[in-house]
């Protein structure tokens, strides 16, 4: 298989605009697939999105991302893209529907810490919940039905009618 590296130079000149799915997101950007076996990289500063610091914040992986080219090395074999850039110039409506489809999420202390997403953690609060109710259940005292509670009245009333009972049958 011939290097395409001398090709890509032509198609990936600085400048140039193209498209890339995300393969990766990782803490300084995001890998995008360009074409069979060519990779770009898209630093987190250049996703189009200066609020944020994880690209996890606003992006996903699989999603297909506007770019242009800021970089390409051929020496190295890299081509670093911008989402910024491909924004530079264009309509502020283009631009607006962009931002509206990444919207940025909070990522709360707990993720970055324990490296574990909402998703996991909600799951996890669940089967903490059923288990606590598991075992809330075992320890609750078996309750008495209406006709099993009995009152000292009860205990009186039904002396009486047993004792009525006696008096009622016959003798023998």
């Amino acid at each position: 298989k011939s290097d395409p590296w001398p090709q890509l130079s032509r198609s990936y000149r600085v400048g140039s605009e193209t498209e890339g799915k995300v393969t990766k997101l990782m803490d300084k950007g995001a890998l995008v697939k360009l074409e069979e076996d060519i990779d770009g990289f898209v630093p987190t500063e250049h996703l189009g999105k200066p609020e944020i610091t994880k690209p996890q914040e606003a992006f996903t992986e699989g999603e297909t991302l506007p770019l242009r080219v800021i970089e390409f090395d051929r020496p190295q074999r890299k081509i670093v893209l911008s989402v910024t850039a491909y924004f530079k110039g264009r309509e502020k409506a283009e631009l607006e529907a962009f931002l509206a489809k990444h919207p940025t999420k909070t990522i709360k202390v707990e993720e970055l810490v324990e490296g574990k997403s909402s998703l996991e953690r909600d799951k996890e609060s669940d089967i903490k919940e059923e288990e606590k109710k598991d075992t809330e259940t075992e320890k609750e005292p078996e309750k008495e039905t209406e006709e099993e509670k009995s009152t000292p009245e009860d205990e009186s009333v039904s002396k009486d009618m047993e004792k009525e009972q006696e008096d009622k049958s016959p003798q023998e």
